[in-house]
């Protein structure tokens, strides 16, 4: 009875390992939107939708675009890949900070 036991928990702990294993992440999307307005009821909220540049920033694909809404946006930003940011209308930038 206890190698049956054994056994079973054995083969349990394998089938979760495999099945953790099998989930695949999901992959950066290329574009995403950045709009002080938005919130967790936005459709797209967590994903593609965000309310701070910084986590378009974050998660955006290398090589992907950040549409920035017009607003006032009060962040550091830390820029680590090759990424486009695009601004709607004539953006005003009040920029500091360094390159490195």
């Amino acid at each position: 009875m206890r190698k049956i036991k054994g056994g079973i928990i054995a083969a349990m702990f394998l089938v979760s390992l495999l099945a953790i294993n099998s989930v695949s992440a999901q992959p950066q999307p290329t574009v995403v939107w950045v709009d002080d307005d938005f919130d967790a009821l936005t459709p797209g909220w967590g994903v593609t939708h965000f309310d701070k540049i910084q986590d378009g920033v974050d998660n955006v694909a290398v090589g992907g675009t950040v549409h920035v809404a017009a607003g006032t946006y009060t962040e550091q930003l830390t820029i680590n890949k090759t990424l486009t940011l695009q601004g709607s209308g004539q953006p005003t930038l009040d920029v500091s900070g360094f390159v490195g």
